[in-house]
């Protein structure tokens, strides 16, 4: 099970560093582990966060 799972994040991972305009980036924190990614994002327009850069770690489980 954690082969697939494993897959499936590698398979979206690529596919969201591919996309420049997402308003977001992904990066690993352990480039041999898919199950925990640094996402940093901007903060929305028209809010209280717009103009603020925010870091994210996701941790996934399988």
């Amino acid at each position: 099970m954690a082969n697939i799972a494993r897959e499936l994040l590698k398979k979206q991972f690529i596919e969201l560093t591919r996309d420049h305009n997402a308003g977001f980036s992904v990066g690993l924190v352990d480039e041999s582990n898919f199950f925990e990614w640094n996402v940093c994002f901007e903060g929305p327009k028209n809010t209280l966060y717009e103009g603020g850069i925010y870091n994210a770690t996701l941790f996934f489980s399988f």
